[in-house]
């Protein structure tokens, strides 16, 4: 058999609800959205809280998270630290960063991980697991902005991510909280939290799949339908 895939290109900060709704029209549907940063945490800061507390079966491998706006010219994103200096920050950010993993959990996620895009083993073995998770993932991925972004750099993010401890339970969300804010100046990697709970599909379309239904939307239908309204 046979894969193929087909992709969509959303507005800015929208991808979430596209791709809930390309679910809920075909759950059978492997749906998988790639997002920034700014793009998940800012203007799409309150879909992806939504997305995340009604589980809808998807992946969202964000946040491509380079700490700045690397396609809009680099000013500073929902995740730049505080006093970051950026071309239309000249005196440094003023504003807290967002945690996309503090976030994520708070908002009922129940697949949580972060991943460095210079770490690829455990990049790809943890995209593979959200790929295979039934219900809403979230892969928090570092990946340094070459272009805009001199301080968070390959180089930097190497001396300060750790990887989680073996013995941490990954169904435990105290502890996925624990790692995820007492980090000691260390960004930690790995998968936060995993846990089952009913997704949205099962609970609104229960078996029912929409793709499948006669619409009664063929060629003829819409040609009637136009000349309906054309009167």
């Amino acid at each position: 058999m046979g894969y193929y895939a087909n992709g969509i290109h959303t507005l800015h900060g929208r991808v979430l609800p596209i791709a809930t709704g390309i679910k809920l029209a075909n759950p059978e549907l492997n749906v998988v959205a790639i997002s920034g940063d700014g793009d998940a945490l800012a203007i799409g800061g309150n879909h992806f809280i939504h997305t995340a507390r009604r589980n809808v079966n998807i992946t969202l491998i964000i946040i491509i998270n380079n700490q700045i706006y690397g396609l809009t010219k680099g000013h500073f994103s929902p995740t730049s630290n505080r006093g970051f200096i950026t071309g239309s920050s000249p005196y440094g950010a003023k504003e807290l960063p967002i945690d996309p993993i503090v976030v994520a959990l708070s908002a009922g996620a129940i697949f949580v991980a972060r991943a460095f895009s210079g770490e690829l083993s455990s990049l790809t073995e943890i995209i593979e697991k959200a790929l295979k998770h039934k219900g809403f993932a979230v892969v928090g991925v570092l990946s340094p902005c070459v272009t805009y972004n001199k301080v968070n750099t390959y180089e930097w993010y190497r001396k300060k991510i750790e990887f989680l401890p073996e013995s941490h339970d990954i169904t435990d969300l105290k502890s996925a909280f624990s790692h995820a804010i007492n980090h000691e100046n260390k960004i930690i990697l790995g998968i936060f939290y995993k846990k089952e709970r009913p997704t949205y599909e099962e609970v609104i379309l229960g078996s029912h799949n929409p793709c499948k239904e006669d619409l009664n939307c063929g060629k003829e239908r819409v040609i009637e339908i136009i000349e309906e309204l054309s009167k």
